[in-house]
């Protein structure tokens, strides 16, 4: 069996929110359906399904986890103790509020700061994290769609909160 990695298909990062998930395979649904674009391919299309089927299950994407964190050498992402705990904490690290600044943060860092953030519908310093981490490697299609996905969350929540 050939490995894929879902999430570079889904273009999502590997501690992405079921939201996330779920609003790329839209995105991309939309992007490469036969039916909306017949020339396309429609293998992209299959691996798109066979993605987000894999990551929109909890059981399945926790052994998908298991399998990409052994081949990329990371940790499993899926690890619900560390993200009730997080959700916890959202924000704060050692028991201060987080200030965002580090010498040595990695992409890797501002997104899993930016995750538990969003996990705790705290959405401007977010945002932050991800435009940060959008600086650091502009490049990175998967850091934009996340940058992208929570202004819009962030914009709809405040449409709600006005009328």
């Amino acid at each position: 069996m050939v490995y894929k990695d879902y999430y570079s298909i889904l273009m999502v990062h590997p501690k992405a929110e079921q939201f996330v998930i779920d609003s790329a395979y839209k995105r991309l649904a939309r992007e490469y359906h036969p039916d909306l674009k017949p020339d396309l391919d429609k293998e992209k299309m299959i691996s798109v399904n066979e993605a987000y089927e894999v990551l929109s299950n909890p059981q399945r994407r926790k052994e998908f986890d298991s399998e990409y964190s052994r081949r990329s050498g990371r940790e499993s992402t899926w690890n619900k103790e560390q993200a009730s705990q997080s959700d916890t904490n959202a924000g704060e690290q050692n028991g201060q509020a987080y200030s965002g600044h580090s010498s040595e943060e990695t992409i890797d860092d501002l997104i899993g700061k930016a995750c538990v953030l969003i996990r705790g519908n705290n959405y401007p310093p977010a945002i932050s994290l991800l435009k940060r981490a959008v600086d650091l490697n502009p490049y990175d299609r998967r850091t934009e769609m996340m940058l992208k996905d929570a202004k819009k969350t962030w914009g709809q929540i405040l449409l709600r909160q006005r009328y």
